[in-house]
C-alpha cells in the first residue's frame, strides 16, 4: 500500500494531463487494487492456518482493524512521498530497497525484542505495533502492543488527511509540470 499511490499516479499521468476528473479517483483505484491483492493472499494464509492447525480465538475479529492500520500506514507514507516521487522518479525506485531493509528491522517473522539495539528498533519502529498486533490477532496471542497500535493508527489517519490535502494542493503544479 506504500507504493500504491506512486504506481497508480505514474500509470495515470497521461490521463491526468488530458482529462479533467477527480484526481483522488486514481488513488482510490490503487487502494482497491491493494485490498483485492490482500484478499487473495488472505485466502492463502487461511489455507496455511488450516493445514497447520493454528488455533484461532476471538482476537481474529480484530484482524480487519489491524490490517486496516497496516494499509493506512502504507497509504500515508505513499501519499506523503507522492509529490516528490512525481517530480523525481528515483524516489519510486528506492522505496522497494528501503522497505526491504526496513522489513528486516521490523519484527515480521520474529517476536519483538525488548533489549539492546533490536529492542530499541522494535520499540521506535512505527510499523512494529501494526505488524505485531496483526500477527497476535491471527495466532490467538494476547495483545502486547495495543496502545502503540492505536497511536500509530491515529498518526497514520492524520498523515493520510494531510497527504490528501497536499495532494490536492500539488496537483495543479504537478499537472503543469507534466505538460498539461
Amino acid at each position: 500500500s506504500m507504493q500504491s499511490p506512486l504506481n497508480s499516479f505514474g500509470a495515470a499521468k497521461a490521463m491526468l494531463v488530458k482529462i479533467n476528473f477527480p484526481r483522488e479517483a486514481v488513488l482510490l483505484g490503487g487502494l482497491y487494487m491493494v485490498v483485492f491483492n490482500f484478499f487473495i493472499r488472505l485466502l492463502l494464509v487461511i489455507a496455511v492456518m488450516i493445514w497447520w492447525s493454528v488455533p484461532v480465538s476471538e482476537t481474529v475479529l480484530f484482524f480487519p482493524v489491524a490490517v486496516g492500520g497496516l494499509m493506512a500506514a502504507g497509504l500515508a507514507i505513499g501519499l506523503l512521498l507522492l509529490p516528490v516521487s512525481s517530480l523525481y522518479g528515483d524516489v519510486g525506485r528506492v522505496i522497494p530497497i528501503v522497505s526491504g531493509f526496513w522489513m528486516l528491522l521490523t519484527p515480521v517473522v520474529y517476536p519483538p525484542r525488548t533489549e539492546g539495539l533490536a529492542g530499541w528498533l522494535a520499540t521506535w519502529n512505527p510499523v512494529s505495533p501494526l505488524i505485531v498486533t496483526a500477527r497476535e490477532c491471527l495466532t490467538a496471542q494476547p495483545f502486547s502492543m495495543l496502545g502503540p497500535f492505536f497511536i500509530v493508527l491515529a498518526c497514520s489517519l492524520l498523515a493520510i488527511f494531510l497527504g490528501l490535502v497536499g495532494f490536492r494542493m500539488a496537483m495543479p503544479h504537478l499537472i503543469a509540470r507534466m505538460g498539461g
